[in-house]
């Protein structure tokens, strides 16, 4: 699918979720046109991007793996020049090193794709958002002059806000995920945008990323686990069959991981 036909989708998906959007407060700034602008401009520049992306996570995902491979091969060429004592640190602390990374979990890999995202980006500042807030990027050069300020609210029902200069819980932003091992991916709270997803697995110590794909969500895309106590928070979840693959991968019923 080219960056026109993975628009198209894009686009019609946003039009499913007009009333959502037009109900979503304050219900007097457009945001189904403001999503739809912000699809226009991000979703053929990740298509033009996605294939780099895929090269860029594995190759920092798996540098801790080409280093211990290098260290490896300098030891074998220069050892008897090498200090015992060194060799025998360097490579206890790679080994450590290993295990810490042993537990990379998807919001590392989600910070490594913020940070290729926001270094690419030429058409405008995309910026990145507070580690608890969402979406986890949006454009600086969108006006939300006029937002209330953000407060914590009890209630489930709430809409976009300024905070600490931010614009938070806005959906005209984009919202980066990892899906890990084809799991489903786990949320705070259905987050109504455009949403960015990276497939990615682990296979004898090396990452592979699967697939970038992008999907505009919208509450019905997610399942909404209802907490039994009050002091249980809401968790909601979504799969990758709703997502558009940027890298032309195929699959029969849709990109179901």
């Amino acid at each position: 699918m080219n960056h026109s036909e993975s628009l198209k989708t894009v686009l019609r998906q946003i039009r499913s979720a007009k009333q959502e959007l037009d109900s979503y407060p304050p219900t007097d700034y457009d945001w189904y046109a403001r999503a739809r602008d912000t699809a226009k401009l991000l979703v053929p520049w990740l298509h033009g991007t996605a294939a780099s992306l895929k090269d860029y996570v594995e190759l920092v995902l798996n540098s801790n793996r080409q280093v211990r491979r290098l260290w490896s091969d300098i030891v074998r060429q220069f050892e008897s020049q090498l200090p015992a004592a060194l060799v025998y640190q360097l490579t206890k602390q790679l080994e450590h090193e290993a295990i810490l990374l042993d537990y990379v979990g998807g919001n590392v890999v989600s910070k490594v794709i913020e940070k290729h995202l926001i270094a690419t980006f030429t058409n405008g500042k995309l910026e990145s958002n507070g580690a608890s807030d969402y979406p986890d990027l949006f454009l600086r050069s969108n006006d939300y002059t006029g937002l209330p300020t953000f407060t914590r609210r009890d209630t489930e029902t709430f809409g976009a806000a300024m905070k600490g200069g931010r614009p938070v819980r806005v959906p005209d932003g984009l919202e980066v995920k990892t899906c890990r091992n084809g799991a489903s991916v786990d949320c705070h709270y259905p987050h109504i945008g455009l949403h960015l997803a990276l497939v990615f697995r682990n296979e004898e110590d090396e990452y592979i990323v699967d697939d970038v794909a992008v999907a505009f969500l919208r509450k019905d895309n997610y399942r909404i686990t209802r907490p039994k106590t009050g002091a249980t928070t809401l968790k909601a979840s979504f799969t990758c069959r709703d997502f558009v693959s940027l890298l032309g991968r195929h699959r029969e019923n849709g990109p179901s991981y």
